[in-house]
């Protein structure tokens, strides 16, 4: 699970663009690691209260949240992803 602010008002608006993310996109995390690819399954918001979104589960996937950009921010714009290999098997 990955979280970043939407707008903010220093300028760290590392999810600005998240909202407008389709499903079928690619995702691509970089870290020392390695390269990681991803490919958007669902996008969804959901009430800042909903802490479902951040349950563990037994297959490999990727969540991103970001708030809805409405003034509120009482709502979370919820993306979730799975790995290249994996969306190829599904």
């Amino acid at each position: 699970v990955l979280t970043g602010h939407v707008e903010s008002r220093s300028g760290g608006d590392v999810f600005l663009e998240l909202p407008d993310i389709e499903v079928g996109a690619e995702v691509i995390l970089t870290s020392p690691a390695g390269e990681f690819r991803y490919v958007v399954a669902s996008v969804e918001v959901h009430h800042e209260s909903e802490t479902s979104v951040l349950a563990h589960g037994y297959e490999e996937k990727l969540t991103l949240i970001t708030c809805v950009n409405d003034g509120i921010f009482d709502h979370r714009v919820v993306v979730t992803a799975y790995p290249v290999q994996l969306t190829a098997s599904r």
